[in-house]
């Protein structure tokens, strides 16, 4: 456990992340047992909450698929997976997704600043069954709602080109 600390993180192109005011618990009694983390900290100026468990971190970490539940909590966003994942390099998820933004515009300038962000859409809802695997990611079952306009139905991403494909 960690208390008000700060943690640095180098991520993707070597941009650091700070995360001020860390609290944070991990729960794991080893080999192929459940594990649970959770942590709360502020990032941009925001109040974050994540939580992430699995059944079996053995099964998890060797690309074994097991349940996994994980959420995560902040004013700009809200998002949750509840379902069967592992972590390798062939990556599986198959489950209920959902994600919530008051205003995708202001969700994706929080998330990556200095990013050219378009038109804006105000709130912004998805709940679907999410098959993910082999670069590809199948939205089924999908609820979305855009700017307060609905819809309905089947979205697939395809990332295993050199430029992404959608469908549906």
């Amino acid at each position: 456990s960690c208390i008000r600390c700060t943690v640095r993180i180098t991520g993707v192109r070597a941009a650091e992340i700070v995360l001020q005011a860390f609290s944070g618990r991990w729960n794991w009694a080893g080999g192929a047992s459940r594990v649970s983390v959770s942590a709360e900290f502020k990032w941009r100026g925001e109040q974050v909450d994540v939580n992430f468990a699995a059944d079996n971190l053995e099964d998890l970490q060797n690309g074994l698929p097991t349940r996994v539940v994980s959420a995560f909590n902040a004013k700009p966003a809200k998002f949750s997976f509840d379902g069967q994942s592992n972590l390798t390099a062939n990556l599986f998820a198959e489950g209920k997704v959902t994600f919530e933004a008051a205003s995708l515009k202001n969700f994706l300038a929080w998330s990556e600043p200095g990013a050219t962000v378009g038109a804006s859409i105000d709130a912004l809802s998805l709940t679907a069954n999410l098959n993910a695997k082999d670069g590809k990611m199948l939205f089924s079952d999908m609820v979305l709602s855009a700017a307060g306009s609905p819809a309905t139905g089947v979205f697939e991403l395809d990332m295993t080109g050199a430029a992404p494909k959608t469908s549906g």
